[in-house]
């Protein structure tokens, strides 16, 4: 099995965005050769895809996917749910209404 070497760093910020700044999109962030998991050596022989899933189910051609490192996964969907609401950097509209 091939160990796939990412590129040092990752290009996310931390801080969450304010106002109407816009996040970057997966894809925007990222960057070829990068993953963001590791899979453990389990002693399990391969088996070929074929042999688990149906002819029928497997897709023709390969599926683009973001190479993301895991901390610019983590903030990436860390500043999104700040959009929504931050425990951090805010109180409950009605915990202030009181």
């Amino acid at each position: 099995m091939a160990t796939n070497v990412s590129a040092p760093g990752g290009r996310a910020a931390s801080a969450p965005l304010l106002g109407h700044e816009s996040e970057p999109t997966m894809f925007e962030l990222s960057v070829s050769g990068r993953s963001s998991y590791q899979l453990r050596t389990t002693g399990v022989p391969a088996t070929p895809l074929d042999q688990l899933v149906p002819a029928e189910h497997l897709s023709k051609g390969t599926v683009a996917l973001a190479e993301l490192s895991e901390r610019d996964l983590v903030a990436h969907f860390t500043r999104l749910s700040h959009r929504q609401y931050s425990v951090d950097l805010g109180a409950y509209l009605w915990a202030a209404a009181r």
